[in-house]
């Protein structure tokens, strides 16, 4: 049967019928002159993954002996300190084997573990391939890290499976909930951390105040989240009932409504390390990494370049509901983004990949190109920086830096742009409510992420806060939020979505699962700039994205939604359900295929949608002031 057609146009809007009466059909490529209208990326190559080398060790050289279960910390550490001594081109390898660390024995003097929370660490080495052979690396404290570079240059670490002996969160099942005294009983699994040690109790180290919280996960899916639920519960306190039996307290009772018996509940604690971290770091590539777990962030690290992550996997062990205590990539002020390619990403507690600039306050308006700003690192001479107002959603200006010099007796850097930008207000690190710089030169732009699957994590797949990269080939499944949001987070605060992006034959399927979903701009693939009540901002700021040969399967609200951009192109993607039962975020309102909202310039076509669901509109929804919307050439169709 075939849909009728009917239009469902809202706001100031001229636009052709979106869809076309069809039977199912193939689409076209995307021609790559219409794509190249409207992105047009810089050129990037991928880091290199190997080089020459000079010598060869061995860390069995050094005292680190695989498999006899000893602690193997100072033999690698031994070898590594060796191989940057030299001051050339190094391998250091691992025969295969399992090696085990163990904490240091002085953690509060030990160099390595105050700057990272780590086992080990290179501080400013290059030239240095660190080669696990296919070894096995087993860490013997829950919230120990693995390896962090810092200030390093040129480095390759490849061929690991690293494990911890004790998973650093606690899992297992819910055993009753009390909705009037505020609290559910969890019944913790034995094997992973359990809620008696004394780690959940420590000082919280981290720059946020909530660093523990709970999650609910599918009963079928193992690592999903529980659909329809908001994905995260913060816990006032505890109380033991009995022998792995727990009463835990809701901060906010009411949301004890998601919690049914026999729902699996995973909790966290992110105060630990992480798998890999790299910071003032140019060149760096990881490859061959196999992971199940991670205290933090299984890669992560600020003001670095030209990172790259190939065929590294964050898997859930059979039995594990739950991988990482944070996201998979958090990549912060970079100034050369991340290249990541054939990877696979599982079960964490945060976003897949969050790319982005950290807000910076101003100290002193000395004029509207004139600023004192509190000290930051990494600015240079010829810097966009992007002026912000978060209560409205306003770009103030643009201007570049003509200089940013230290006052070594104030500790502020006297900032000099080459533009006017009015309206900064002085204020305090962190007011969410107040104007701020970003750098755009260092929020990870230029990035590629391409052939990776991201799978049954919570909140985003990819969060890009940027501008300038390419995500295509990969497969988003059973994220809980949006698989692809470029945007800005006003409420957080980081980051600014300045566009040219390239969003390309992507697979998306059976996300949107969390509260999110319904949200304003939720959607599988969202593209907005947003003010702090998460509405759309005035300055449609966003300007250059393509959204072309996309899949998205079983969205549950919105497949795509544009809002507050401009110069976008939304085509050749495929929108499809074949599951008349398939889950909606919210049975009374209508699946939309494609919503824009207060935009100019945008382009929806060829564009094919099939559907069984009958809730879902027929039309292209068109909201708010919307100036050039050019639909054409879509066609959706309905199998009985």
């Amino acid at each position: 049967m075939i849909w009728n057609t009917r239009r469902h146009i809202l706001g100031t809007v001229v636009a052709a019928m979106f869809y076309v009466a069809a039977d199912a059909q193939e689409l076209e490529p995307v021609r790559q002159e219409a794509i190249d209208a409207v992105v047009k990326l810089p050129k990037r190559v991928p880091p290199a993954r190997d080089f020459p080398v000079e010598q060869v060790l061995e860390v069995t050289a050094f005292g680190a002996v695989p498999d006899d279960g000893k602690d193997d910390l100072a033999g690698l550490r031994a070898a590594m300190a060796e191989a940057q001594k030299l001051g050339k081109p190094v391998k250091v390898v691992l025969p295969k084997g399992t090696y085990d660390l163990h904490p240091p024995a002085n953690p509060d003097t030990d160099l390595i573990y105050r700057a990272s929370r780590g086992c080990l660490g290179f501080y400013k080495a290059s030239s240095i391939i660190l080669d696990g052979q296919g070894s096995t690396v087993v860490i013997h404290a829950p919230t120990l890290g693995f390896l962090t570079l810092l200030a390093c240059k040129d480095m390759v670490v490849r061929n690991f499976t690293v494990e911890w002996a004790t998973p650093p969160f606690a899992q297992g099942f819910v055993r009753g909930v009390n909705r009037e005294e505020g609290w559910f009983e969890f019944e913790q699994t034995p094997g992973f951390l359990s809620l008696d040690d004394p780690i959940w109790q420590k000082k919280n180290t981290k720059h946020y105040a909530q660093i523990r919280w709970g999650m609910l996960k599918d009963r079928r899916v193992p690592g999903r989240m529980k659909a329809g639920v908001p994905n995260v519960f913060f816990t006032k306190r505890w109380e033991k009932a009995a022998e792995n039996r727990y009463r835990m307290y809701l901060e906010q009772p009411g949301q004890l409504q998601h919690f049914e018996v026999g729902d699996p509940y995973v909790h966290v604690d992110r105060n630990g390390g992480g798998l890999f971290g790299f910071t003032q770091c140019e060149r760096v590539v990881i490859e061959g990494i196999t992971n199940y777990t991670s205290p933090g962030l299984d890669y992560g690290g600020a003001l670095s370049s030209d990172v790259g992550l190939f065929n590294c996997r964050v898997l859930l062990k059979p039995g594990y509901w739950h991988t990482s205590n944070a996201d998979a990539m958090h990549f912060s002020q970079f100034r050369v983004g991340p290249w990541v390619e054939g990877c696979t990403f599982e079960g964490m507690a945060d976003d897949g990949a969050n790319l982005y600039a950290h807000p910076v306050n101003v100290a002193e308006v000395v004029s509207d190109t004139e600023f004192l700003i509190a000290p930051v690192a990494g600015w240079q001479e010829g810097d966009m920086i992007l002026g912000f107002e978060p209560k409205e959603g306003r770009v103030l200006g643009r201007a570049r830096v003509v200089s940013a010099a230290m006052n070594r007796e104030t500790m502020k850097i006297r900032l000099v742009l080459d533009a006017p930008i009015p309206g900064m207000q002085v204020s305090k690190p962190r007011d969410k409510t107040a104007t701020y710089f970003l750098n755009m030169d260092l929020s990870s732009s230029n990035f590629v992420f391409r052939d990776n699957t991201f799978r049954n994590l919570r909140r985003f797949g990819i969060l890009m806060q940027t501008h300038d990269g390419v995500v295509e080939g990969n497969t988003f499944e059973g994220v809980s939020a949006s698989a692809l949001v470029v945007r800005n987070s006003p409420g957080w605060p980081e980051g600014f979505a300045t566009g040219n992006i390239l969003l390309r034959n992507n697979l998306i399927r059976d996300c949107g699962l969390d509260n999110y979903a319904g949200g304003f701009n939720g959607a599988d693939i969202s593209v907005a700039v947003q003010r702090l009540n998460n509405r759309n901002g005035i300055s449609r700021a966003i300007s250059g994205v393509a959204i072309v040969g996309n899949t998205i399967e079983n969205t549950a609200h919105r497949a795509i939604s544009v809002a507050s951009a401009t110069n976008v192109l939304i085509a050749g993607n495929t929108i499809r359900c074949e599951d008349a039962g398939a889950r909606m975020h919210d049975p009374g309102r209508p699946i939309v295929p494609i919503r824009v909202r207060d935009v100019d310039r945008v382009t929806v076509r060829g564009n094919l949608v099939q559907e069984v669901r009958s809730r879902t509109a027929t039309d292209l929804l068109v909201e708010g002031k919307c100036t050039a919307v050019n639909v054409k050439g879509n066609s959706v169709t309905k199998r009985e």
